[in-house]
């Protein structure tokens, strides 16, 4: 016995060493062979209540960031299922726009082509219109040259002539007239009588109709 150093528990040293972790053991063990005072007894119940509030306060942080966690949960619900509604929207939307934009291309189409068939139907319009005019002005040009006297080229023209006198000759050789027509050139006709010739002694005596 004599062997075992004494200890000063007044030291610094013996103040670490019973301050240090493993004391809480040793205070354990104390009150289980039963060599606890009141004091250690408190010490163990502090200890104790001060693991059970850590605990408690443990267990309430997890229940506030479960809570938070099933919040933010449901938040991001929400707002995948808003942001899924826009999309179907957008989708819907762009689906709506492109079924108004081949409605109006086909309308855009269909004007078109009533377009080009008015043009074309006016463009007929026009030419008939000036083909009606081109009529108007030469009846009255001939009704003009009739007036004064002169063959109208507008109303009777060269080939009606050259008609006229084939046939004429026709039926003068058919009654076996002595008559001829001496001019030939329809154009002669457009500003001069129209003269006949009747051969009497190998002469031409012309006659004017």
């Amino acid at each position: 016995m004599d062997t075992i150093p004494a200890l000063d528990l007044t030291s610094k040293r013996c103040r670490q060493i019973r301050n240090a972790p493993l004391g809480f053991i040793g205070d354990l063990s104390k009150s289980l062979f039963g060599t606890a005072t009141q004091e250690d007894v408190q010490k163990i119940v502090d200890k104790v209540n001060r693991m059970i509030a850590a605990g408690r306060g443990l267990q309430s942080d997890l229940i506030a960031h479960e809570r938070h966690f099933e919040s933010y949960m449901s938040l991001s619900s929400r707002k995948m299922a808003n942001m899924e509604r826009f999309i179907n929207r957008t989708v819907g939307g762009m689906t709506s726009i492109q079924r108004n934009i081949h409605s109006f291309e086909n309308m855009t189409e269909l004007r078109i082509h009533a377009l080009e068939q008015s043009t074309e139907g006016i463009f007929k319009m026009l030419l008939e219109a000036a083909e009606i005019n081109q009529y108007l002005s030469d009846l009255q040009a001939g009704l003009d040259h009739v007036a004064a006297g002169i063959m109208p080229y507008q109303l009777i023209k060269p080939a009606d002539i050259s008609s006229v006198m084939d046939r004429l000759e026709d039926t003068l050789k058919k009654a076996g007239s002595p008559l001829r027509i001496l001019q030939r050139d329809p154009a002669f006709y457009y500003g001069s009588a129209t003269f006949l010739a009747n051969i009497v002694g190998g002469r031409d005596i012309p006659l004017i109709i």
